[in-house]
């Protein structure tokens, strides 16, 4: 199991314990929208997150749950296809009517430093839904170059120099 603090958060690796929290988190209604469909079968989560858990410890991919400095888990993401040249982050989901609109940002810069400081990488890959201009709005601050598009995402690579020198200016703004 991997455990990140940072920012006044932590993040653990999850477990099948959290299937029920993960699929609440996915099946919300304004989530969802936003996101790859999910099966709600609770059973089917388990076994997914069981055959996960065996892709963390042959590292090569790690699904977090965040927890805020209440004890409160508030969001999930992911690190996956992860390859010696090539990594994506994704499956950044909020806890529906979350208050703390700082935590999810403070997750998503902590997945990005974990990847590009801890795991080594010079470049990551994401992508996020056209609709969700919300989150667009965020990520492009940190100046990732748009690598392909289609009618429902835009997808996006971030590489550590451009992030690192932006980071500090994004951390500003959220303050």
């Amino acid at each position: 199991m991997i455990y990140i603090n940072k920012y006044g958060i932590s993040l653990r690796t999850a477990r099948e314990k959290d299937a029920e929290l993960i699929l609440s988190f996915r099946n919300d209604e304004k989530n969802k929208r936003f996101i790859s469909k999910t099966d709600a079968d609770v059973d089917e989560q388990r076994l997914w997150l069981r055959k996960y858990e065996e892709k963390e410890n042959q590292k090569i991919e790690f699904y977090f749950i965040a927890t805020d400095e209440f004890g409160e888990d508030f969001a999930t993401y992911r690190i996956y296809n992860m390859s010696p040249d090539y990594v994506e982050i994704g499956s950044w989901v909020s806890k529906p009517n979350y208050l703390n609109s700082l935590n999810p940002i403070k997750l998503d810069i902590a997945v990005k430093e974990y990847v590009f400081e801890e795991l080594g990488y010079e470049e990551l890959y994401f992508d996020v839904r056209r609709e969700n201009k919300t989150v667009l709005r965020y990520h492009r601050l940190f100046g990732p170059e748009v690598i392909k598009e289609n009618e429902l995402d835009i997808y996006f690579k971030l590489t550590k120099n451009i992030f690192q020198k932006n980071r500090a200016q994004i951390f500003k703004r959220i303050k």
